[in-house]
């Protein structure tokens, strides 16, 4: 299949990569390459050990891994805005800490508190940062990954509640009924995966503990031989 298919064709999370791009990886993670060698995968480049993190079963995934996922889900998004179901934007790992920082140093007046215009986190909601974006009041849904001490990632879904054509109120959605990771460091994948059944309103029936090992190996191989997630 080629990319130009994968891309194209309707979101099957358990649709597997192609023999092609299988036996590019292999080749690619097996040969004794210089260290300093990298792979440019559009949003920054990355070496084999970067690769073969992602590979490990129950390998803990870094902020780096998760942010280029949501890179190219909002890439995608505004690409072909098409392929969703959901009008989302993501934003990346950094801003989780920004709002905490933010919340530890002014909590006794937070209720007072106002951002300065130059702060990032208006740049966030503006669509100016991170890039490629969109402005948080062209979307219906915000999707925020959290890194907790570094030690597990858990998942924020923003969603729109009041009128859209007046003030808009952006409420944290308690989703119900959602599978839950069976080994330790699999939570990153499972943050990755979520995201990307939700933008696609897709049935969590197929997203389990157990094929975390396999949804790893789809995943790096995309990202080496199509230098993006094509979904």
């Amino acid at each position: 299949m080629s990319k130009t298919d994968i891309t194209s064709s309707i979101f099957d999370p358990l649709r597997p990569s192609s023999m092609e791009a299988k036996v590019a990886y292999t080749e690619y993670i097996n040969d004794e390459i210089e260290e300093e060698f990298e792979v440019n995968i559009e949003y920054t480049k990355v070496d084999q050990k970067w690769f073969q993190k992602i590979m490990l079963p129950r390998e803990w995934l870094s902020d780096s891994h998760i942010d280029v996922a949501l890179y190219f889900f909002r890439k995608r998004r505004i690409l072909n805005s098409d392929v969703f179901t959901q009008k989302f934007t993501t934003t990346d790992t950094l801003f989780w800490q920004k709002v905490d920082n933010c919340w530890r140093m002014n909590q006794k007046t937070w209720n007072k508190y106002i951002l300065p215009e130059d702060d990032i986190l208006i740049d966030y909601a503006m669509g100016l940062y991170l890039r490629p974006s969109l402005k948080w009041s062209e979307v219906d849904v915000i999707h925020v990954p959290i890194n907790l001490r570094n030690t597990h990632w858990c998942y924020k879904y923003y969603g729109e509640n009041g009128d859209p054509k007046g003030e808009r109120v952006w409420d944290i959605e308690r989703l119900n009924s959602f599978p839950q990771q069976t080994k330790d460091g699999d939570c990153g994948m499972f943050l990755f995966k979520f995201a990307e059944y939700l933008m696609h309103n897709h049935p969590m029936d197929t997203l389990t503990g157990e094929r975390m090992d396999w949804f790893r190996e789809k995943m790096v191989v995309e990202l080496f031989f199509h230098k993006e997630l094509p979904m």
